[in-house]
Order: C-alpha cells, then sequence, then structure tokens
C-alpha cells in the first residue's frame, strides 16, 4: 500500500489543523478588512462624484489665453462627508498664451486620518473665433412620477452636447448626445446637480450647471369639482417613499357626491397591482366613507360629504406584486377575488424597512367577534394587539380587524355584512422593531392597560428611512382636544395639519394630528368619537418637521 493510501499520521493530523486554523485566522481578519473598507469606498465615492461636479462647475472660471487661479469652494449641501473641504486649481499646461487650462478640483476628508480625491480636466476655452457661444440655456421641469427632465435651447455651431450629473453626491457621466434634452429619474428629496456644454470639433463651450432638490410630494390634479379645501390643511398630493410605499394627503372639498366619482388620477408607477378599497373621515364627522384606488391609478369616492380627508392612504407599488405572499383563510372567509377577479386575494410582504404589510379582500366568512380570518408568518406579528380600520360595501358605520400578537392571526370584529367583500390593509411594525416611543399624554387621557400589558400604550415610531411615522396604541378618553404630543425637531410631524379615520369602542371616531413646528412638535388631537377606549393604530404619514 503506498504512502498515499495510507491514514493520517498523529502528526499529520496535527500540522493540516495548525494550518487551517492559520487560514481560519487571516479569512477572519480579511473580512473584518472588507467591512472596514465598504464605509470607506462609500465616501471616497461620495468625495471623487463632488469633485467632479464643482470641477464641472469650475469650468466656467477658466480664461482664453489660460490664466492660474487657486480658491476654496464650497461643499453642496447634499455632502455627508466628515471634516470636508474643496480647492481648486486652474493651471496652464501649454503656458499662458494657449486656450487650454487644466481644471483641478481636490477633494479632502477625514476617514480614520486625512484623505483626499482628485478629479481634473484638460479644457479648451473657447478662442474668440468659435462658432460656438455661451453655455446652453437650461431649464428643468418635474413630472407627476418625481422624475426631472433638463432642456436646453440649441447653441448656435454646435456639433452635441456633453452631459452629466451628480445624484445625492453619486457622479453618471452620460457623455455626448445629439439632443438638447435629458431625462433624470429621481425619488423625492433627491439633489441633482446637472451639467451640459455645448461641443464640436473646435472645443467646447463653458459648461451650464442645474442643481435641483426634487420635492417630497406631487400635486395630484383635481376632477369633478373637487378643490382642496385651504389651510390649515394641505392639498391632495401624493409620494413613494424610497421602499416603494405610495402614500397620499390633503383635504379637498365641494366635489361631485355621485357614487363612483373619480377626484384625481394617479401616475403609472403610483398605482397598486389591484383595485383596493379604504375608509376616509368625511364632513359628518360620524361616519366613514369609502375610496377605492384603482389599477388604472384612479381615486374613486363613494358617498362623500362636503369635504374628504386623503390622509392614511398607503399602498405598495404593483411592480412589488411578487413580494407578496398569500395567506390562507378559514372559517369560511374567502378572497375576494374568487367573485370580482378585480380586487386582490389576502396576502402578505415584509417591506425593505422591515414592516409588515398585509391587504387584500375577503368575504362570506364567520363574522362573530374574535373569528380567525387568516394568519401571517409569525415573525410578522404586532408588538401587542392592534385593532385596525376596515371597509366593506354595505355600511358607513366603523368596521375593523384584530391584529392578534399571540397567535399571529387577523381577526373577525363582528361585520354583520360579508357578501360584498371586506378590505384589508394593515400596515405596521414587528414585534421586533424597538423604535416605538411613548406618547406624552396630557387632557385626562390615560393608556388603556397600566401597567401594559394586552394592549400597546400610545406610541409614535421613530422616523423610517423613508419618512414614514406611525402611531400605535390603545388610549383611555379624556377631554375632547389634545391626546398628547411628539417632540419637534425630530422630523416626525407633518407640514400641514391631517385627518384620519380611527376606531372609538367599536365605531368610527376622528384623530387630527396637527402641523408640526421645530420648536414645539406636534399635537395628536381627539375630535370626534365616544366610548371606553380609542385606537390609534391605522396612523402613518411621512415626517418633515
Amino acid at each position: 500500500m503506498s504512502r498515499f493510501q495510507q491514514a493520517f499520521s498523529t502528526v499529520e493530523l496535527l500540522v493540516a489543523l495548525i494550518i487551517a486554523a492559520a487560514l481560519l485566522g487571516s479569512g477572519y481578519q480579511l473580512y473584518t478588512v472588507v467591512l472596514r473598507d465598504s464605509s470607506g469606498a462609500q465616501r471616497r465615492s461620495e468625495a471623487s462624484g463632488i469633485a467632479y461636479s464643482l470641477m464641472r462647475e469650475s469650468e466656467a472660471s477658466t480664461t482664453s489665453p489660460c490664466s492660474t487661479l487657486t480658491s476654496s469652494l464650497s461643499l453642496p449641501s447634499y455632502s455627508t462627508l466628515p471634516s470636508a473641504t474643496a480647492n481648486l486649481s486652474i493651471t496652464c499646461p501649454y503656458g499662458t498664451s494657449s486656450a487650454i487650462s487644466m481644471v483641478s478640483v481636490t477633494v479632502g476628508y477625514d476617514e480614520s486620518g486625512p484623505q483626499q480625491v482628485t478629479r481634473s480636466i484638460t479644457y479648451r476655452n473657447n478662442p474668440a473665433n468659435s462658432t460656438i457661444g455661451n453655455g446652453p440655456s437650461t431649464t428643468y421641469s418635474v413630472d407627476a412620477t418625481q422624475s426631472v427632465t433638463f432642456n436646453w435651447s440649441p447653441v448656435a455651431g454646435a456639433e452635441s452636447y456633453t452631459v452629466s450629473y451628480t445624484k445625492n453626491g453619486s457622479l453618471t457621466t452620460v457623455g455626448d448626445i445629439n439632443a438638447t434634452s435629458y431625462k433624470v429619474n429621481t425619488s423625492r428629496n433627491d439633489s441633482v446637480s446637472f451639467h451640459v456644454s455645448a461641443t464640436n470639433h473646435t472645443g467646447g463651450s463653458p459648461v451650464t450647471t442645474v442643481n435641483v432638490t426634487i420635492p417630497s410630494t406631487v400635486a395630484c390634479t383635481l376632477k369633478n369639482g373637487w378643490v382642496p379645501y385651504g389651510n390649515p390643511y394641505g392639498p391632495a398630493t401624493f409620494t413613494k417613499t424610497s421602499a416603494g410605499v405610495v402614500v397620499l394627503s390633503g383635504l379637498i372639498k365641494s366635489g361631485s357626491t355621485a357614487a363612483d366619482v373619480t377626484v384625481c388620477t394617479l401616475p403609472e408607477g403610483y398605482r397598486p397591482a389591484t383595485n383596493q378599497w379604504f375608509s376616509l373621515p368625511t364632513s359628518s364627522d360620524s361616519t366613514k366613507i369609502r375610496l377605492d384606488i384603482h389599477d388604472n391609478g384612479d381615486v374613486r369616492l363613494y358617498g362623500a360629504g362636503s369635504w374628504v380627508s386623503l390622509d392614511g392612504i398607503n399602498f405598495q407599488t404593483g411592480d412589488q406584486l411578487s413580494d407578496f405572499t398569500q395567506t390562507r383563510t378559514y372559517n369560511g372567509w374567502l378572497s375576494f377575488k374568487n367573485a370580482d377577479a378585480r380586487w386582490a386575494s389576502p396576502a402578505y410582504m415584509v417591506d425593505s424597512v422591515g414592516r409588515t404589510r398585509i391587504q387584500g379582500m375577503i368575504y362570506n366568512g364567520t363574522t362573530a367577534n374574535g373569528t380567525v380570518e387568516l394568519t401571517v408568518d409569525p415573525a410578522m406579528k404586532p408588538y401587542k394587539y392592534q385593532h385596525w380600520p376596515a371597509q366593506n360595501a354595505c355600511t358607513t358605520t366603523m368596521l375593523y380587524h384584530g391584529f392578534d400578537d399571540v397567535n399571529y392571526s387577523v381577526l373577525a370584529k363582528g361585520d354583520s355584512c360579508t357578501s360584498l367583500g371586506k378590505s384589508i390593509n394593515i400596515f405596521t411594525y414587528p414585534y421586533t422593531y424597538s423604535g416605538w416611543n411613548l406618547l406624552s399624554l396630557s387632557n385626562g387621557w390615560t393608556s388603556y392597560e397600566i401597567p401594559e400589558s394586552r394592549f400597546p400604550s400610545p406610541r409614535y415610531s421613530n422616523k423610517a428611512s423613508d419618512g414614514i411615522v406611525m402611531l400605535t396604541g390603545l388610549a383611555r378618553p379624556g377631554n375632547l382636544g389634545v391626546i398628547g404630543t411628539i417632540p419637534g425637531n425630530l422630523g416626525l410631524c407633518p407640514s400641514s395639519r391631517q385627518i384620519y379615520a380611527a376606531i372609538a369602542s367599536d365605531a368610527y371616531a376622528r384623530i387630527d394630528i396637527e402641523a408640526g413646528t421645530p420648536s414645539g412638535g406636534c399635537n395628536v388631537l381627539f375630535i370626534a368619537g365616544t366610548g371606553p377606549w380609542v385606537s390609534l393604530d391605522g396612523i402613518a404619514w411621512v415626517g418633515t418637521v
């Protein structure tokens, strides 16, 4: 038997173990270096993008013939670089009689010690007899999808246009194009610095730079007589967060109250995959109304009063349909899609922020209080038992679901009408979320349970990475007016007053959130409702103040 066919000796095994341990240790060191370098690479990429943007802007400082220049530059507002500086240097590589300049921008910052990135370009300032004049005169427009299009007037003598832009500090070099417009796909609150110059075989024009910050919301164009209510309430708007959540807001009035009337239409990219129902507050302050969002973008009302609040409507866009998992129903409850294919089967997902989303339509089940309608993944159960508004086609009284933290199930709560469908729209954090903060209660209001046991005390969430703030909890009513106050200076409050449909002791209640101020925060207000308890579940908005 050869040596290679024999068993390992004790010495050989010991040597093999020592080598494996050394490889494991070096692998761990490499892993930690990769993690440490990830942040450094992001900083360097941001510094490079800023240096490039400033370099293109500084081309306008060149002269013909060339002259040297050094100066410090202001960093853009979106910069997150620590202890950052920016410096410009213009030199004359072919002497001061040439029209060619070397433009260099160096961005310095601190990242475990001094770091710097330099971007340079050799630039020819047009001679006096050049056929190209000034840089392109450029404007921009933001469309309904919150993308921005830059347009410029044709420049005499131009053969093409050189385009680049930075978005939130990240550089994109488009290059030469034979067009006088360019569209940049953006999202709410993005910062874009757009650069364009005219070029031909003799050189290029000065660079035109246009800076724009994308608005946080887009106006929803109203139809059929509906108009904004006015201060202190916001106009009808919509937005899409970085997590793909579409949020509507605003108070409207004076439009057609006919059933199935369209009040506005959402553009592509802001629509659900299938039709959805929502419960909204209206002018009676004692009943809610039904609002549908259709997959073609139509926002439709049924039975509106003199005013209607759009606050509280939120849903995932249709392109996230594949992220949902259909759930099993129980106790006779069925997917309403079986009766009408326009409506979604009950399903759940976890969005990119980690929040639980349950949506769909069900019908024909057992309505006894506490009957299980459906279940979800146990990891998605709420912090404690929650009460979520629902909508059906045959009543204006307030319906709701229980969301049970013990059995991770959605429960019936005595709905007497099931044949025409019942909506599910639940959007909350799972029980593992640690960002709930106790709401500072006043005006005689208290937590429903002291100490907290089956039901959560009134709480507000931290502002999520996509800007959404939520309430949860069950309270014992005090006086009309202020329930509690959300603190200021944290970006948690809405910019205008909002109105929500809530649940008070199995019936309708109205909850308002006042517009925030940096110093005073915003008050949570109880406007209408009666009974021994009020739920704050289902109230969510995009925080700005």
